[in-house]
């Protein structure tokens, strides 16, 4: 996100599409979560409001489809930061 008020531009774009698995879970199932981010070159950390006008978001897009094709969606903000480097 770029700008402030009715100034604000949004941009998106995927980084990253991943299967996670194939067959359907059976329902009340827990499915851990893997990513490997190495391969992500133009990743950087999330940034919030960066002097009033610049923000970096990361959403995680989860699509559930089921044994009858029934699709399931949710999305959760995801956050990456940078750990510092002692010298």
């Amino acid at each position: 996100m770029v700008g402030s008020g009715t100034h604000m531009s949004t941009e998106m774009e995927t980084v990253l599409r991943y299967e996670l698995m194939d067959g359907a879970p059976v329902k009340g199932e827990v499915i851990p979560i893997r990513l490997p981010l190495s391969s992500v070159s133009r990743l950087t950390p999330t940034y919030r409001s960066v002097n009033g006008v610049f923000s970096v978001k990361y959403f995680m897009n989860l699509v559930l489809i089921d044994e009858e094709d029934r699709r399931y969606f949710k999305q959760h903000e995801m956050m990456f930061w940078r750990k510092s480097v002692d010298k």
